[in-house]
């Protein structure tokens, strides 16, 4: 949540954090949270947010609160954050 307050400066920080398999769950749910904050900056992490969507990035199952988080509980937060930088990047890509 802090490095999504940095904005567009945080989005190589945030893309490492949604792509690199060591990290939990967790982590990587609140990183594609961050990369939708940022919005049409943070379209470079189009690529690793279709990636994770795709099941290309996938996350080994780890337990937090009681709960069960694998990947399919990240994939929703990064199709948001997907739509979210298409959405707002739309010109800057066309």
């Amino acid at each position: 949540e802090a490095l999504a307050q940095m904005g567009p400066g945080a989005t190589d920080a945030l893309i490492n954090l949604v792509k690199d398999p060591n990290k939990t769950p967790y982590v990587r749910k609140k990183a594609t949270q961050g990369l939708g904050t940022i919005g049409k900056p943070a379209r470079k992490a189009l690529n690793p947010l279709t990636d994770v969507v795709t099941g290309k990035i996938k996350t080994p199952k780890a337990k937090a609160k009681g709960k069960d988080l694998n990947a399919e509980d990240i994939r929703p937060d990064a199709a948001t954050a997907l739509a979210t930088a298409k959405q707002r990047g739309s010109d800057a890509m066309s």
